[in-house]
């Protein structure tokens, strides 16, 4: 049986990214494409040793988690060039704003974390190799990753800052 990932974003030549994509017209769920990435990992592994980024999407939802993570730690990218630039108009429809414009949260990850300088970084800063019983991919959740970005950016003001009052951090 040929078995082929929906997407890879190959970086260089290494596939970085893998993204499965259901239909909730066809009654899936994102929760099908991550049983996918599972089946996937068993038939084709060599493609998930360089993957450092899953994608699962049913259309509607999407989630990003590690390659070793468990469903229950993928979750949503709810910025695009910050933590608090898009908003959840509603939790259960999943409607998404950004600049007045409704977004789906496939496009809201498109924009946040494969921009290119950001996802640069995050593959650079954010994400973590463990090893032990193999190796284990941690990643930065969305917020984590902008909240550090916040942190350096008023870090490099602080320090350029004249004034003794505009050195200060503040909390991010």
């Amino acid at each position: 049986m040929k078995r082929r990932p929906d997407f890879v974003v190959f970086i260089n030549g290494l596939p970085l990214v893998v993204g499965e994509i259901k239909s909730l017209a066809e009654g899936q769920s994102f929760k099908d494409a991550y049983k996918d990435h599972k089946e996937k990992k068993k038939d084709i592994p060599q493609l998930y040793v360089y993957a450092q980024v899953l994608v699962i999407n049913d259309g509607y939802i999407t989630k990003v988690g590690s390659p070793t993570s468990g469903l229950e730690r993928f979750f949503h990218w709810e910025g695009i060039e910050s933590d608090d630039d898009v908003k959840v108009e509603d939790r259960d429809s999943f409607i998404l704003k950004y600049k007045g414009k409704e977004l789906t949260s496939l496009e809201i990850l498109i924009r946040g974390l494969f921009n290119k300088r950001r996802f640069t970084d995050y593959l650079r800063d954010f994400i973590v190799h463990e090893t032990g019983k193999g190796i284990v991919k941690k990643i930065a959740m969305y917020h984590q990753f902008y909240a550090v970005e916040k942190a350096i950016e008023r870090s490099k003001r602080a320090i350029r800052a004249k004034n003794p009052e505009d050195k200060r951090i503040e909390v991010v």
